[in-house]
């Protein structure tokens, strides 16, 4: 009986994997299995839980490393990133506890944050230090 269990979370575990782009529980699909295979040498169902763990925490731990390596997310430049180091002119007021302050690069109209948590008014040149998401990072040019 305990065999039947332990193939059935195998096969859930598996199904979920295949169902996903990344590796999420590969290991503890792994880790279910071997525990199926221990329990066809013994009935005591604590060995066959504290094999699973133990298995698949070492599987994880020992190929992580080697997996986001090969899965890893890698950092792409797009169009946006040529706008660092450019001066622009503020649209909008730029007063990061209101969340308010947007300005005009290139036909597309961006928030904005300033790096130096100060009102910056509209019309003000900044620079673009950084862009996070959707948000320029700006601080006044001097």
């Amino acid at each position: 009986m305990q065999s039947a269990i332990w193939l059935i979370i195998a096969v859930v575990l598996a199904v979920i994997e295949a169902s996903t782009v990344q590796l999420v529980c590969i290991w503890f699909a792994l880790g279910a299995v071997l525990a199926l295979i221990t329990s066809v040498f013994t009935e005591n169902i604590l060995v066959q839980v504290l094999v699973f763990i133990f298995s698949s925490v070492i599987m994880l731990a020992f190929t992580r490393k080697i997996v986001n390596r090969l899965t890893g997310s890698k950092s792409e430049a797009t169009n946006a990133d040529s706008l660092i180091g450019k001066t622009f002119t503020i649209s909008e007021e730029v007063n990061n506890d209101a969340g308010t302050g947007t300005l005009k690069a290139r036909g597309t109209v961006w928030s904005v944050v300033n790096v130096e948590e100060a009102v910056i008014p509209s019309g003000t040149k900044v620079i673009i230090e950084k862009i996070e998401g959707v948000k320029l990072f700006v601080k006044k040019v001097v």
